[in-house]
């Protein structure tokens, strides 16, 4: 008759578990992230550069970054207004 005895996880070996676990979330959620910013890149990128240039002409100004803030009808599942700010 044999008898498996468990030997308990040592919880330095439990921890590192756990973060690979985590990096391993975190990585297809950069992924994801990743394949999100080329979609719309490649929906509205040339779009929003002429906005850009336009805008830099038209008033004399460098735009190196633009962030967009979206704003929900209240449910917080669909844009109705996007808010733009430069970075400087």
């Amino acid at each position: 008759m044999t008898h498996e005895s468990r030997v308990p996880e040592l919880p330095e070996r439990r921890q590192e578990r756990q973060r690979n676990v985590v990096s391993q979330a975190d990585s297809r959620l950069t992924q994801h992230f990743a394949a999100a910013e080329k979609d719309i890149c490649e929906d509205i990128g040339i779009t929003l550069a002429a906005a850009i240039r336009a805008a830099e002409k038209n008033h004399r100004v460098s735009i190196d970054e633009l962030r967009v803030t979206r704003h929900d009808g209240g449910d917080g599942k669909r844009w109705v207004d996007a808010v733009c700010t430069i970075t400087r």
